[in-house]
C-alpha cells in the first residue's frame, strides 16, 4: 500500500476524532483541496509551515482508500505533490501518525510512528 502524507497541529487531530474527518485549514479551503505530501516532502512541508508549539502530527494515509479524490499536481518540471479533492480527509483513510519532533534549528524529525486502529483509538508501535 502507498502512502500519502497530511500535516496537521494536535488540535485537528483531536477534532478528527470526536468527528471522524481531519478538517482542511484556511488554504485548504480557499482552493477546494486538501493539500498532502509524499515521504520525501513531509518533513519539507512541517518545517515551512509550523511551528513547535503546534505540536504537528504527520497524518500517514492510506493512499489507495483516497484514490478516488486524490489527484497529482505538477510542481516543477520533475515533481509532481498529491492533494486530495474532498472537504477533508475522511479518519477511516488515517492509517497512523507520526509525532513530529522539533529540534533545536527550528526544523522537524519523524519522531515516534502510532498506529490508528479502525476505530480511531491510538496505538503506539
Amino acid at each position: 500500500m502507498s502512502s500519502v502524507y497530511r500535516v496537521i497541529p494536535t488540535s485537528d487531530w483531536l477534532i478528527a476524532l470526536s468527528t471522524g474527518r481531519v478538517p482542511m485549514c484556511g488554504s485548504d479551503q480557499r482552493v477546494g483541496a486538501v493539500h498532502l505530501a509524499t515521504d520525501a516532502t513531509v518533513l519539507r512541508t512541517a518545517d515551512l509551515y509550523f511551528s513547535a508549539d503546534e505540536a504537528p502530527l504527520a497524518l500517514e494515509l492510506d493512499a489507495e482508500a483516497l484514490k478516488d479524490a486524490l489527484v497529482w499536481d505538477k510542481l516543477d518540471a520533475d515533481a509532481h505533490g498529491p492533494k486530495l479533492v474532498a472537504e477533508g480527509i475522511p479518519r477511516s483513510a488515517v492509517r497512523a501518525y507520526w509525532v513530529l519532533q522539533p529540534a533545536d534549528d527550528g526544523t522537524f524529525g519523524m519522531g515516534v510512528r502510532h498506529t490508528v486502529p479502525p476505530a480511531g483509538g491510538i496505538r503506539p508501535e
